[in-house]
C-alpha cells in the first residue's frame, strides 16, 4: 500500500508504507513461558521436587490479644453506653452547680476537670468520669 500526495508542481507522489513505518529499537518478547521445565540459570536442571506446585501456604497465626477491660459491664451495658450515661450525669450535675453557686457552665466545667486532671470530658475514661461525677456531687452538698 501506498500514499500519494500532490506536490507543489501538480505531479502526484507516492510513499510506500514501509518507508513510513517508525523503526523500533526494541524487539518484541513473549510473556508467556516458553519451556515447562525448571532450569536453574546456570542452565542446570532443577530436583524434581521443586517443579511440584504446591499452591497451599499453611500460617500458624499467635492468638488474638487479650482485651484491656470487659467489652460490657456486670449491667449488661457496653462501654460506650456507661460513658454516655456518665458524661450526661456529669453535665447535669455541673448544671446544678452553676445554679447554685452562680458561676458560668465553663468555670464549673474547667473546675471539675482540672480536680480530674482531664483536659477533654470527651478523652474521658470511666474511671474519670466516675471521679468527675462524685466530685461534683460533693461540691453541691458544700453549696
Amino acid at each position: 500500500m501506498s500514499r500519494h500526495a500532490t506536490g507543489s508542481n501538480g505531479r502526484e507522489t507516492g510513499v510506500a508504507d514501509d518507508e513510513l513505518a517508525q523503526l523500533s529499537l526494541f524487539a518484541l518478547l513473549s510473556a508467556v513461558a516458553t519451556e515447562t521445565m525448571s532450569v536453574s540459570p546456570w542452565h542446570e536442571p532443577l530436583p524434581d521436587e521443586w517443579e511440584a506446585v504446591d499452591n497451599a501456604v499453611e500460617v500458624k497465626l499467635a492468638p488474638p490479644p487479650m482485651l484491656a477491660a470487659p467489652a460490657a459491664s456486670p449491667d449488661g451495658r457496653t462501654r460506650r453506653q456507661t460513658k454516655d450515661a456518665l458524661r450526661a450525669a456529669n453535665a447535669a450535675a455541673a448544671r446544678d452547680v452553676a445554679r447554685r453557686t452562680g458561676r458560668s457552665h465553663a468555670q464549673v466545667n474547667a473546675e471539675l476537670n482540672r480536680q480530674v486532671g482531664l483536659r477533654r470530658i470527651a478523652e474521658a475514661t470511666v474511671e474519670q468520669l466516675e471521679t468527675r461525677l462524685e466530685q461534683a456531687e460533693r461540691w453541691l452538698a458544700r453549696v
